[in-house]
C-alpha cells in the first residue's frame, strides 16, 4: 500500500511539472525577440520556434551564435546560449528521445556560394529516413522539428549533385 502511494506521488509531480512547463511556458512574441536582439546587439540571421523555446541567431564580427529563450509568466528567461565556430556550413541540434517534439536538427550555411548553388538540404536519420528542406539564397538558419537521431546530411544543387557532404 505504501508503495502504490509512492508511485501516485511520484506520477502527480511529474504530471504537474509537465503541465507547468505547457501553460506557463511560452515562446516569445515578435516583438520579444526584436527587444532582446536590440538590447543585445545582435545582428539577428534567423528566429525559430521549437515547442515553448525560442531560438535566435545571430551572426557578430567575431562569429555566429544563437541564444535558447523562454518566457515564464510574461518575463523572458534565456536557458541556453552557444557561440559556433565559422565554418561553410554550421550544424546543431538537440535530440531528445522522451519529448520528441522539443527535438530539432538545424544548419546554418554561412558560404554564399553554398547557399546560392545550395537546392536542398537532405537530412537522413539514425533509421534511414530521410527529410529534405529547400534552401532560398536569402536564408541562412534551417530548422527540421521532430526528428530522430540524425546519422548524417548533405547539401545538393538542382542537378541532384553532392555540393556539401557530411
Amino acid at each position: 500500500m505504501k508503495i502504490k502511494k509512492i508511485i501516485i506521488v511520484f506520477l502527480v509531480i511529474i504530471i504537474t511539472f509537465n503541465l507547468y512547463e505547457k501553460f506557463f511556458t511560452k515562446s516569445l512574441s515578435i516583438k520579444e525577440v526584436e527587444k532582446f536582439a536590440i538590447q543585445h546587439k545582435l545582428n539577428t540571421i534567423g528566429v525559430k520556434k521549437i515547442g515553448n523555446k525560442t531560438l535566435i541567431f545571430y551572426e557578430r564580427e567575431k562569429g555566429l551564435g544563437s541564444y535558447e529563450l523562454i518566457k515564464k509568466f510574461g518575463k523572458v528567461h534565456q536557458v541556453g546560449w552557444t557561440k559556433f565556430q565559422n565554418n561553410p556550413v554550421i550544424v546543431y541540434g538537440e535530440y531528445d528521445e522522451i519529448e520528441k517534439e522539443q527535438s530539432y536538427f538545424g544548419a546554418i550555411i554561412t558560404d554564399t556560394s553554398i547557399l546560392k548553388r545550395g537546392d536542398e538540404l537532405i537530412v537522413t536519420d539514425i533509421n534511414g529516413k530521410k527529410i529534405t528542406k529547400k534552401i532560398t539564397p536569402n536564408e541562412k538558419v534551417y530548422l527540421i522539428k521532430n526528428v530522430n537521431e540524425i546519422e548524417d546530411y548533405e547539401i545538393q544543387d538542382i542537378n541532384n549533385k553532392v555540393i556539401f557532404p557530411y
